[in-house]
C-alpha cells in the first residue's frame, strides 16, 4: 500500500519501532496539511512552519504510543492547535491576537472542522501531485506553487509555452481524475484548489 508496509497497521508497527521510512513517510504525508492548518489559527506562516515541525519532535518522542494511523492523525492536529494557542497566548499582549486566541477557544468545533477538511483536501492534492508523471509535476508546481507564468516556466524548462499548457492540462486531468475517486474532489472546488 504505502511501497514499504503492507498496509497501515504495518506502517504505524514500523514507525513504532523506530523505522526510518515509516517516519519520513508520516512527515511527508501530514507536515503540508499541518503548515496549512497551523498558518489558518495563527495567520503567520513561517510559525506554522515551525510549530508543524514540532509537532513531529513531539510524535518521533511518543513513538511507541500509537495503535494507528488515525491515532498519530489526530495527536499531530491536536499538538499543533494546542502549540497555536500557546502561540497567540505569548502574543496576547497585541489585541488582535488575544481576541483571535478567544475566538479559537471558544469555536473550536466549527473552525477545527473546517481547517480539519481542508488540511486533509490539501494533504491529499499533494500526494496525488507527488505521483504526477516528472515533467507534468514540474509544471503544475512551478505554476500552482510558485505562480509563475507559462512563459516563465517555458523558459526555466527550456520547453515551449504550448507544452508548458499540455503539462499543465495532463496534470490536471489527472489530479481530478484521482481525487474524484477518492471522492475529494467536490472539497477542492469548495476550498477553490482549481480556479
Amino acid at each position: 500500500m504505502h511501497g514499504f508496509w503492507e498496509d497501515d497497521d504495518d506502517l504505524v508497527k514500523q514507525f513504532s519501532n523506530g523505522d526510518a521510512a515509516a517516519a519520513k513517510f508520516l512527515f511527508e504525508s501530514y507536515y503540508r496539511g499541518l503548515c496549512y492548518y497551523a498558518e489558518k489559527l495563527i495567520a503567520d506562516r513561517q510559525t506554522a512552519q515551525d510549530i508543524a515541525v514540532d509537532c513531529f519532535i513531539k510524535l518521533l518522542k511518543k513513538k511507541e504510543d500509537f495503535a494507528s494511523l488515525r491515532d498519530i492523525k489526530s495527536f499531530l492536529y491536536t499538538a499543533a492547535r494546542n502549540s497555536c494557542i500557546d502561540h497567540l497566548r505569548a502574543l496576547k499582549r497585541h489585541e488582535g491576537s488575544h481576541r483571535e486566541m478567544l475566538y479559537i477557544s471558544q469555536n473550536t468545533d466549527a473552525f477545527d472542522s473546517e481547517n480539519l477538511i481542508t488540511a486533509e483536501v490539501m494533504e491529499a492534492l499533494h500526494r496525488q501531485i507527488e505521483k504526477l508523471p516528472q515533467k507534468c509535476g514540474e509544471v503544475f508546481k512551478l505554476i500552482y506553487f510558485k505562480k509563475y507564468s507559462t512563459q516563465q516556466v517555458a523558459g526555466m524548462l527550456n520547453i515551449t509555452p504550448k507544452t508548458v499548457l499540455n503539462q499543465k492540462a495532463k496534470a490536471i486531468k489527472i489530479l481530478k481524475a484521482a481525487l474524484l475517486k477518492n471522492e475529494l474532489l467536490v472539497l477542492l472546488s469548495l476550498i477553490k484548489i482549481f480556479r
